[in-house]
């Protein structure tokens, strides 16, 4: 009897210990990815809402993530606060597609806001008590209100002058939300707060202005303060991978879904072709093969003449990468500048000629660029996997002579040698300008002898409130980089310019006046502080900012007042004086004199002036805003108002110009350089014969009007639309993708190929307006000549290198692509011709597929695989896919690339042609690079449901 009673005390035991296992996995989601626990928890929600009308969908949220949460291993025994903070509290984000109604009684632009949720879990097994804690978060949308789900029932309004000046917002509840400036707020508990309960989460609701539906919208690196010590959140400290920290359930875009990437990747045919082998990017212009046959290469005999040391080291570099060794007995390579042997047709600056037989190659240039991308294109002209080449004879010549890619490093700091690298490639490509911005709001990052203040404190971040040592946190900026001052010392630069002449290259500096200069501002603030008592005349030598100035502004960062320089202040003159004189000297020191100076002049204006705002209670659709915040900016400076008298914009920014012309004028800068956004500088400007702009406006009906009102000032056009040339923007609407889509949700390799910079009315008919809606445009009898064409590469997104690699390439290659070869499908410009999206068919859309495609398949074979053995973490498209009476059928974009497929994401399998689901009713695809040592995004693909793809919410891990 004893024997029979212990067997089922095993019994019993063992069954209840199995139940309390699987009841622990199905609890915590011990099984699967986050990413699974997830989507389960949102399946649990729903469930949840059926079976219960007695709790709020909130509350069944919470429960949901709570019991799906994976788990840390928690403190033994409780730390200090901070400890506690840092190591147990876990935060997640949730973006909806939501709008919130009467959102224009917050005050938000156009009436348009959504809602979001922030998520604070304690992870461990204790609570966490304690009042003396501040969290920081960023948010690069305005934050209109903000709620405490257990306490309030309505939510508290943020209103604008609080805003302004900076008062904290009480909730009503357990949290206060203070704006502080910028992108940066701070929450901080009340007396209700009692604690973080273990093992539980605590929900705020919030309401933004604009859209915040992208992973990428919710900006990382929120970190606890403590007593003045400072520890990140620690699942928000990987800002390669937003699936940590962001839940999303926004509405899921059609026109991506893996079936419609299929579609699009089927148009094109990925056989590799012999020419194809040979082939070079940027396309020549004349190129004629002298045979079929390949001829093989042991390697090269350079006998070069007319080219500096810097460059030519430069070349054996670029053979070296390509694996072609340097070698007495090579084929030999002779080069010269003689302008006297080219054809007629190309008689003209970068110019060259080539002409390869089985015995020797010839190269000629125009002048010495000409002859170094000529050799650059024959290093090309070998297939470096056959080490081969077809003889040719090729004549090449530019489309512009202004082929620019702009890099911002003021949001986010990159090293001199991530500019280097970036610079070998641009030249490889035969893009010969960089344009470098050097400061902005949130930062100044290049030493200007004699005023240390500048990166001292304006090139270093950390969290003092009266900014007398560094500046404000912005954007998600790591911890550890707190109090380290990240800028290039004057020598750094002058490299930095060597370099980038040794390849061809002309650096223009950007000073980005008279708005976007918090930075240099603040610094000189705080060196006005520094020197005032001891020294008034070094404390205002510099100073930017008149103290009595009590204009409210509001700049489209959210900055204020002092995010702009002061004309009338004296300090100004002696600063743009300063600066502009160090950087010219730097350039000659360098011995590259400084040609082009950008100095910005873009958004200067009080964001709350716009049309976007009303006084009037009743006008629903404009944000409700007190009259007296509508004002220019500097406009109610007394020392403005002695000169200008009144608050009209035109006229103060007269003031601004007239101080910068002194300044470039003394130090003799040639031309300058500055953003169309605001044509209000152009005017002003348009004296100036050396007047050159990047024309930044987003495709529109009258685009061809603002292009005219631009030129009509008689300057040289940059053409640097952001719907078509911002690499900051995503490569496809998709929520997973990196970057921001306020221009365009769309900026992909084929939409800048197809885009026609002599030509605008015609880019109507390919992608229509800049949200991709359809669009009518007409031309006007005149259509200027259009200088060059640019690319913006903006960082506010850009943590780190990989990042920049990701944004940067393919899309760089098509950018060479545009700025170096027109192609024959482009329709020539007739004046009052119509363009019409859908409607008219003067694009040849068949020959403009038919040369994308032998683009992508030279770009693919030759330059990608280049990009993996130098370890630039380009683009891997995922793969497009669908699924069919059972079968799965997947293709990519990229001719020859692997796609794998799973059914667990745990085993994968090549895919080697169409497949049989058997019983399953998901799948999941990927494609490795051409190394297979990364991955671009997961494919969820769903039998017979096409509109479901959960790789919307799941980032690469190679981004």
């Amino acid at each position: 009897m004893k024997k029979i009673i212990s067997i089922l005390l095993i019994i019993v035991t063992t069954l209840i210990s199995l139940l309390l296992f699987f009841y622990v996995i199905v609890q915590h989601g011990t099984i699967g990815n986050k990413q699974d626990n997830i989507v389960r928890a949102n399946q649990h929600t729903h469930h949840v809402l059926r079976q219960s009308s007695k709790i709020t969908r909130e509350q069944a949220l919470i429960k949901s993530i709570n019991r799906l949460a994976p788990q840390k291993t928690p403190l033994k025994i409780p730390g200090d606060l901070l400890t506690n903070l840092a190591h147990n509290i876990e935060i997640k984000v949730q973006l909806t597609s939501k709008t919130k109604n009467n959102c224009h009684l917050l005050g938000a632009a156009g009436n348009l806001c959504y809602s979001s949720r922030i998520f604070i879990r304690n992870t461990g097994n204790f609570n966490i008590t304690g009042h003396n804690w501040k969290l920081y978060l960023y948010s690069i949308r305005r934050i209109l209100s903000v709620d405490n789900l257990y306490v309030n029932k309505y939510p508290s309004i943020y209103n604008l002058n609080g805003i302004l000046n900076n008062k904290p917002l009480d909730t009503g509840g357990r949290f206060n939300l203070k704006f502080i400036t910028g992108g940066l707020y701070e929450i901080t508990p009340t007396k209700r707060f009692k604690m973080f309960e273990r093992q539980s989460t605590t929900l705020i609701n919030l309401t933004t202005e604009f859209q915040n539906i992208s992973l990428t919208d919710v900006v990382p690196w929120w970190f606890f303060s403590v007593n003045g010590k400072l520890a990140p959140v620690s699942n928000m400290t990987n800002s390669s991978s937003p699936n940590n920290y962001v839940i999303n359930t926004s509405t899921i875009p059609k026109s991506i879904m893996p079936h419609a990437r299929y579609a699009t990747n089927k148009k094109y045919d990925k056989t590799i072709t012999t020419i194809t082998k040979n082939s070079i990017i940027p396309t020549a212009k004349e190129i004629k093969y002298t045979s079929t046959q390949p001829t093989d290469i042991q390697g090269v005999a350079l006998h070069i003449k007319g080219l500096s040391p810097a460059s030519i080291k430069a070349i054996k570099a670029y053979l070296a990468e390509q694996h072609i060794k340097i070698s007495k007995n090579g084929l030999p390579v002779f080069g010269d500048v003689n302008p006297d042997l080219m054809s007629k047709n190309y008689q003209e600056k970068e110019s060259y000629s080539i002409n390869t037989t089985t015995e020797k190659a010839t190269i000629h240039g125009y002048d010495q660029q000409g002859l170094f991308y000529g050799l650059i294109s024959f290093i090309q002209s070998i297939d470096a996997k056959n080490s081969s080449f077809l003889t040719s004879s090729i004549q090449d010549t530019p489309r512009y002579h202004h082929r620019e890619q702009h890099i911002d490093i003021a949001r986010h700091f990159h090293s001199v040698g991530t500019i280097k690298k970036m610079l070998h490639e641009m030249a490889f490509l035969k893009l010969n300008v960089l344009h470098l911005v050097i400061d902005n709001d949130e930062a100044w990052r290049l030493e200007i002898p004699g005023i240390p203040e500048l990166t001292d404190v304006g090139s270093r971040i950390c969290l003092d409130m009266t900014e007398s040592q560094c500046l404000l946190p912005q954007l998600g900026i790591p911890l550890p980089t707190f109090n380290k001052a990240q800028y290039y010392t004057a020598e750094q630069y002058k490299d930095l310019i060597r370099y980038a002449h040794a390849h061809f290259i002309t650096i223009i500096p950007e000073i980005d006046v008279p708005a976007h200069e918090r930075a240099a501002v603040v610094s000189m603030e705080a060196r006005y502080r520094k020197y005032k008592d001891t020294n008034p005349k070094l404390a205002n030598e510099y100073r930017l900012f008149d103290p009595e100035d009590n204009t409210k502004v509001l700049t489209v960062q959210f900055y204020g007042e002092n995010s702009f320089v002061n004309p009338a202040v004296k300090g100004t003159a002696n600063f743009l004086d300063k600066v502009i004189g160090e950087i010219t000297k730097m350039h000659s020191e360098a011995g590259v004199p400084l040609d082009v100076l950008h100095v910005g002049g873009d958004t200067v204006f009080n964001f709350m002036s716009t049309n976007a705002f009303t006084t009037k209670y009743e006008d629903n659709s404009k944000g409700l805003l007190n009259y007296t915040l509508n004002k220019p900016p500097l406009s109610s400076s007394p020392q403005i108002q002695k000169i200008v008298g009144s608050d009209n914009a035109d006229d103060i920014l007269s003031v601004f110009i007239d101080t910068l012309s002194a300044a470039t004028k003394k130090h003799k800068i040639p031309r300058i350089q500055a953003w169309s956004q605001d044509n209000k500088i152009l005017r002003i400007y348009h004296e100036s014969k050396g007047l050159q702009v990047n024309f930044w406006f987003p495709m529109s009906s009258d685009i061809q009007e603002r292009l005219l009102n631009v030129a009509n000032n008689g300057v040289k056009i940059i053409m640097s639309m952001p719907d078509y040339t911002n690499f900051d923007f995503k490569y496809e609407n998709n929520l997973a993708e990196r970057g921001y889509y306020w221009a365009s949700n769309n900026n992909s390799v084929f939409k800048l190929f197809s885009y026609m910079p002599d030509n605008l009315p015609a880019n109507a008919e390919v992608f229509g307006a800049k949200d991709g809606s359809p669009i009518k445009v007409m031309g006007r009898f005149e259509n200027p000549k259009v200088f060059g064409i640019s690319a913006q590469l903006w960082s506010e997104t850009l943590y780190t290198d990989q990042n920049i690699d990701y944004m940067l390439y393919p899309r760089m290659v098509a950018l060479a692509q545009k700025a170096w070869h027109k192609n024959k499908w482009e329709p020539k410009y007739i004046p009052l011709r119509t363009y019409e999206t859908g409607r008219t068919h003067i694009v040849d859309q068949k020959a403009l597929h038919a040369s994308f495609n032998r683009f992508i398949n030279t770009l693919y074979y030759k330059l990608l695989p280049r990009y993996d053995k130098l370890h630039i973490n380009y683009r891997v498209p995922p793969p497009g896919a669908m699924i069919r009476n059972k079968v799965l059928s997947a293709n990519s974009e990229i001719p020859n690339l692997s796609i794998e497929y799973s059914f667990d994401k745990i085993i994968w399998h090549k895919y080697m042609g169409k497949t049989a689901m058997e019983n399953h009713t998901t799948v999941y695809l990927r494609s490795p690079n051409f190394s297979g040592d990364r991955y671009g995004r997961i494919v969820t693909v769903k039998a017979n449901d096409p509109n479901f793809d959960s790789s919307l919410y799941e980032m690469s891990p190679q981004d």
